[in-house]
Order: structure tokens, then C-alpha cells, then sequence
């Protein structure tokens, strides 16, 4: 995870108010894609955050060994009848 630059939050949905006709002219429905929310590391413990909608900036500073929760997710292999164990950890951040 140390090594992670940058990550965004990607709203991808189809606007039933706006239509588009295809190419076999038929009415299709309008796909909408952007970019909601982007995190971008700033130093070893620290990220900007910029939430595009309404253009607000904060800045975060991490603490890796607080951690505050932890989800397990169990993801069954169809190939090899295994069971693979994933724990996502989530650890505190402050507003700076």
C-alpha cells in the first residue's frame, strides 16, 4: 500500500433523461462516467483530497498503526475448491 500514488473514486451510471442514438439508430440511454472524489499522496503520512462535485479541499494525515477496523472478505476459487482469507484494515486519519 506504500506504494500507492494516487487513487480516485469513479461514479460510472446511465442518465435516463438524456439519450443518445447508437449506430443501428436506435434511442439509447446516455452512459456517464467521471471522477467523484481523488486522494493523492502528499509525503510518507500525509494526502490531499479534492471531492470534485462541490470542489471542496482537505488535507489528511494518516496513522497506520491505529486501527480502527478491520473487514474480512472470503473468495472461493472455482479452479481449486481453495478458500483465499483477504483482511482490509482500516486505520485512523485526522483532518489537517
Amino acid at each position: 500500500f506504500d506504494s500507492v500514488k494516487y487513487f480516485s473514486l469513479y461514479k460510472s451510471y446511465v442518465d435516463s433523461a438524456h439519450t443518445y442514438t447508437d449506430a443501428n439508430g436506435q434511442k439509447q440511454f446516455l452512459p456517464v462516467s467521471s471522477i467523484i472524489q481523488r486522494y493523492d499522496r502528499m509525503g510518507r503520512d500525509r494526502w490531499m483530497s479534492i471531492e470534485y462535485p462541490s470542489n471542496r479541499y482537505i488535507e489528511l494525515k494518516e496513522f497506520k498503526s491505529v486501527i480502527v477496523n478491520a473487514d474480512t472478505v472470503s473468495i472461493k476459487s472455482a479452479q481449486t475448491d481453495s478458500t483465499t482469507m483477504k483482511i482490509y484494515k482500516q486505520y485512523k486519519v485526522i483532518k489537517q
